[in-house]
């Protein structure tokens, strides 16, 4: 079988795994990528490299020695590939509320602030005004 003609064949699902645990090709042992992966039709997963260098010398799945040469493999679609990118999105949308909830916040901080100036200001003259009305009715009285 040539390695153009591994992905090409439809297989049953992939079987159901738990997200931590991940795929392994049982002939080299490394994980195995949903990008570079392949099924056999008895729905062994395997890099499709390592598959397309085990059909040039045996006709069989490695796992189960399933006669798999007029049935080439297929790409394995990860579940959890779009999952890993809906986690990503929300973290990013996340962060991106942190920064406009730190700038409402900083904002605020700031209006509250004027607020303060601005009353104690409104304070001070109204005690400059007072003090200013007290000392004219006192000059008034000594006259």
């Amino acid at each position: 079988m040539t390695p153009q003609k591994i992905g090409v064949m439809h297989a049953p699902a992939p079987p159901a795994r738990s997200p931590g645990k991940k795929m392994e090709c049982p002939i080299c042992y490394e994980c195995v990528a949903s990008r570079d992966s392949s099924r056999t039709p008895c729905g062994h997963v395997f890099h499709r490299a390592c598959m397309a260098s085990w059909l040039e010398r045996a006709t069989t799945c490695p796992s189960c020695r399933t006669v798999v040469a007029d049935a080439p493999t297929l790409p394995v679609a990860d579940p959890f590939d779009e999952l890993d990118e809906r986690y990503r999105l929300l973290c990013e949308l996340i962060a991106a509320t942190k920064v406009r909830l730190e700038a409402v916040s900083d904002g605020l901080k700031a209006f509250a602030e004027d607020q303060r100036k601005a009353r104690r200001s409104a304070a001070a003259k109204r005690g400059a005004a007072t003090r200013a009305a007290n000392r004219a009715a006192r000059a008034m009285s000594c006259n």
